[in-house]
């Protein structure tokens, strides 16, 4: 299987050890795999057999938690590409970071249904009010 070269040993040791730094203390390597997309035997293996991260696993992460490939194979950047948004990065509040993100979205669809005139400005209004007023606080809470 094809190793991540990121660390310049062609095994993918750096990758892996990006991507456990991103590991919440007090997160359970299942929860954390999870969130990861890859199952948690497969973290185990990383972890405890030092084994690189593989060019397939990378691009999982990648798809499923939104981790930039070039932080994760090469170290550029931040580990979200939206990292310059002030968005939190994934895995500093634990789940929240997916809830927050879902949150976005719905946002999103409310003002695409709204502009296509298939809700009302005042329903558009009354979902997007309450979570704005949540997300604002969360981010504050954050120090966002």
């Amino acid at each position: 299987m094809s190793k991540a070269n990121s660390d310049g040993t062609g095994n993918g040791t750096g990758a892996l050890q990006r991507l456990l730094s991103l590991q919440a203390p007090e997160e359970s390597d299942a929860g954390f795999a999870r969130r990861l997309g890859i199952a948690p035997q497969v973290l185990s293996n990383y972890k405890n057999r030092h084994h690189g991260l593989s060019l397939k696993s990378a691009l999982r992460v990648h798809s499923q938690a939104g981790i930039s490939l070039d932080w994760l194979l090469a170290g550029h950047g931040a580990p979200r590409p939206d990292g310059d948004s002030g968005e939190e990065m994934p895995f500093e509040s634990g789940g929240r970071y997916v809830f927050h993100r879902l949150l976005r979205s719905v946002l999103s669809m409310t003002e695409a249904v709204e502009k296509a005139g298939m809700i009302s400005a005042e329903d558009g209004r009354a979902i997007r009010a309450p979570i704005e007023g949540y997300l604002s606080r969360a981010g504050a809470a954050a120090g966002v």
